[in-house]
């Protein structure tokens, strides 16, 4: 874990420890790791290794909080550990163990003691998101197989819903809008769900279905009324969605690429190529809609750009650059 002073590069502390492991060969085109981005809460960092080690990490001077050791033999078998924590009610939720063999962890932010936890299916390399429907708050997260709902106080499972793939990777985050949530599985249609309660009982039901967004090691955006997504149909393409009825808006050429990670900020789209090129566009209903186009990385570009004001941070397979939009 390494803190860069942002204005110059310069290190600012680090801190780490012992992770050993054996990379599979299918992700070695990723790098050594860690994949998984940390969240940041009250002036700590809260992160999981390769090798599923769980710390918090003071954010003022590297030092460790607290630390609960992996298991190297219980991992993810594709990537490792890919998803985001996050912070919800004094806790921070992580998804440990690994393939048939993981559990939805909710650990107390201050000393990491298990506070709940639920063990139906192993971990998706895609994070998990909290919404809020029929007043219960609830975390929504794609699984290997599943799509599942879980009461954010308790860990008590409240919906779930097959979503299959053939390699059991579902790398995209659920995007939610209310009581609706949309999820594509590792290349299959992007299906939106509602979710409903009545009484004690929750409910699932399908509303539309695309099978021109097609989402694997990327997340959609919303954008208005439309939802924007990297398709893998067509050797990479983007495409807009309507929220409501699911139909497609528009379509971009074929061949895009291999892999992009999309960002909006006001009314534009950025979104981070995994051949390290940064394409800028209009958020837009109608068009795919390009104002400009950067080479930000001469290595592979896998995570998330970082985006603070005309500041955008590019993490490489081994390089960090900052670039500044004016």
């Amino acid at each position: 874990m390494t803190a860069f002073d942002a204005a110059t590069g310069e290190t600012v502390w680090q801190g780490g420890y012992p992770a050993l492991f054996t990379l599979a060969n299918v992700a070695a085109a990723h790098g050594k790791g860690p994949k998984s981005t940390p969240v940041f809460f009250n002036n700590r960092l809260y992160s999981i290794g390769m090798t599923g080690t769980v710390t918090a990490w003071s954010a003022t001077d590297g030092e460790r909080v607290w630390q609960k050791p992996g298991d190297p033999a219980n991992v993810p078998a594709t990537t490792n550990h890919a998803f985001s924590p996050i912070v919800e009610g004094g806790n921070v939720i992580f998804y440990l163990g690994g393939n048939d063999n993981g559990a939805l962890t909710a650990l107390d932010l201050l000393n990491g003691s298990e506070k709940w936890k639920w063990t139906g299916d192993g971990p998706g390399y895609g994070s998990p998101v909290i919404t809020e429907v029929a007043g219960t708050r609830q975390l929504v997260t794609g699984t290997q197989g599943k799509l599942v709902g879980l009461d954010v106080s308790t860990g008590a499972l409240l919906w779930e819903r097959p979503l299959v793939s053939s390699a059991r990777i579902n790398a995209m985050t659920p995007v939610v809008v209310g009581a609706t949530v949309i999820a594509s599985a590792n290349g299959s249609p992007a299906v939106a769900y509602t979710i409903d309660r009545t009484g004690t009982e929750w409910t699932t039901k399908t509303i539309w279905e695309n099978t021109d967004l097609r989402v694997s090691y990327s997340d959609a955006v919303i954008a208005g009324d439309a939802l924007i997504g990297f398709s893998q149909r067509n050797s990479g393409q983007y495409v807009g969605v309507d929220l409501r009825s699911g139909k497609t808006l528009w379509t971009s050429e074929p061949r895009q690429g291999a892999k992009a990670a999309l960002q909006r900020a006001g009314n534009l789209i950025f979104s981070l190529e995994s051949d390290g090129e940064l394409v800028v566009t209009r958020a837009s209903s109608t068009a795919f809609d390009v104002l400009n186009r950067y080479k930000v990385a001469e290595d592979e570009t896998w995570s998330q750009p970082a985006i603070s004001g005309n500041r955008i941070f590019v993490k490489g397979v081994s390089t960090l650059t900052l670039w500044t939009i004016n």
